[in-house]
């Protein structure tokens, strides 16, 4: 099958690397690029009382969870599509499976098991911080998370994207992702 203009659906990232959204390649995946995304990317939709980054949020995902690669990158598709919160992202069923579709290039690139980002176990602590976030940002718990056990932390301070992609790739690092 020939690819032609109309099928590609191109960005730019930060560091200037052309990719076609449709038609990712590992290689098209750089560490730099999905950290300075997601530290630019403010959780909520941007309705949080400061700014909190999807990074800095991936980063105590994976400073919990006994996958902590997979923790750490749980996120990182959202580095090429965007942040589309939870009680709308179920309406997308194409954009659910695009993000499934990167994260299987993403864990191929990173070398880590799909099914380790994908597992109930990095999913119980995605919700365990929300839950903190959400009690620590707006004083509540988020509709239907009555039951999910809180983060235990006393209290999650935002910090500048800046910090929160040298904190990401800090990470990343230790964990021997590069």
């Amino acid at each position: 099958m020939m690819v032609t203009a109309v099928d590609r659906c191109h960005i730019i990232t930060r560091s200037g690397h052309l990719v076609d959204l449709f038609h990712m390649q590992p290689e098209d995946i750089r560490l730099e690029d999905v950290a300075h995304s997601l530290a630019m990317k403010c959780r909520f939709n941007g309705h949080s009382p400061e700014f909190y980054s999807v990074a800095q949020h991936s980063v105590i995902v994976s400073m919990n969870s006994k996958f902590p690669q997979a923790a750490l990158l749980h996120d990182a598709a959202e580095a090429y599509l965007t942040d589309m919160v939870r009680p709308l992202k179920r309406h997308f069923p194409e954009l659910i499976e695009m993000e499934t579709r990167m994260l299987q290039v993403i864990a191929e690139r990173f070398d880590v098991p799909y099914e380790e980002i994908m597992s109930e176990e990095v999913r119980e602590w995605d919700d365990r911080v929300l839950v903190a976030e959400y009690e620590d940002f707006f004083g509540a718990r988020p509709p239907g998370m009555e039951q999910v056990e809180r983060l235990g932390v006393d209290s999650i301070i935002p910090l500048p994207p800046k910090t929160a992609k040298a904190l990401f790739l800090t990470k990343a690092d230790f964990l021997g992702l590069s």
